[in-house]
């Protein structure tokens, strides 16, 4: 009997969940037809954004999704956080401490290489630069460096899979000494939840992730922002974000309200607004907020 998983999600099911309401479930819209998918039926979290065998690890002809119990790993870690948060508010702080909130800087940064459109970044990184670069090294026991292996493990086909992860990890190191602050904003409940398959928003195109200013939804109702932020955000904030999240998806948004991605649509129609404008609005509200 093979368990070997092969539905391997780059938006965990647990983080979809957090964009569903009481039926549990989300509609597809499809960006690149403009329509929802069977007509706006109902799926289940596990349903789409996830690839087949994307962290399954192939080797002399035995197959390993050991990757992808590593990520199942963070995933769940981060989830009992993102559940705290969602059933706290604001007066209690959403009750997360000072350990939470880089756990959840690290899970952006999982959820960034893990998601398909940036293979091509990521590729880019791995055929430009040597294994010492990528800030892995492979030594005999000496001591002494082993460039021939290095080379061999960069270039062997898997290797891809094994740094995406790996990759992500040393983000947190590289950014241990970013000390930009960490803001939960709240969303009024009565609005529609909206995700995407490219739900982490930054300024850049090519940000460097683990110290570029973000936004990044943690559910429907949650916002997670890495900015410094001193006074009160409006409540627009909502708009632009969801508006952005939708604008960026690269094929699949789930939304609990077909009518939302009409609302927003509008909304931005009537303020000429594209992509580079939406962002480069809400970040002026966030260096506002900083000041």
């Amino acid at each position: 009997m093979n368990n070997k998983s092969w539905r391997h999600h780059y938006l965990p099911e647990s983080y979809i969940k957090g964009f569903t309401k009481e039926s549990g479930k989300i509609k597809i819209y499809n960006v690149l037809t403009e329509t929802f998918i069977k007509n706006g039926n109902e799926f289940s979290p596990k349903s789409y954004f996830f690839e087949k065998n994307a962290n399954t690890f192939k080797n002399n002809n035995i197959e390993d999704d050991f990757i992808e119990g590593w990520y199942a790993k963070f995933d769940s870690e981060i989830s009992k956080i993102i559940s705290k948060i969602n059933n706290s508010d604001s007066s209690k702080k959403f009750e997360v401490n000072e350990d939470d909130m880089p756990i959840i800087n690290q899970f952006v940064s999982l959820m960034y290489w893990r998601l398909p459109h940036n293979k091509d970044r990521l590729n880019k990184l791995i055929t430009e630069n040597d294994l010492n670069q990528l800030g892995l090294a492979v030594k005999n026991n000496d001591g002494i460096k082993n460039f021939e292996s290095e080379e061999k493990i960069r270039l062997h086909p898997e290797f891809f899979k094994i740094y995406r992860l790996c990759n992500s990890l040393i983000d947190s190191l590289r950014g241990s000494l970013c000390r930009t602050p960490y803001t939960i904003f709240p969303k009024i409940e009565q609005f529609p939840y909206i995700c995407s398959d490219n739900p982490i928003i930054f300024k850049d195109e090519s940000p460097l992730v683990y110290s570029d200013d973000f936004i990044f939804p943690l559910s429907g109702k949650r916002l997670f922002i890495k900015s410094h932020i001193k006074k009160d955000l409006p409540n627009s904030i909502w708009l632009f974000t969801d508006s952005i999240i939708l604008k960026q998806a690269v094929k699949y948004v789930a939304v609990t309200d077909e009518k939302y991605i009409h609302v927003l649509e509008n909304w931005m129609t009537s303020r000429n607004f594209e992509l580079d404008s939406l962002k480069s609005e809400l970040f002026e509200i966030l260096n506002k907020a900083g000041l």
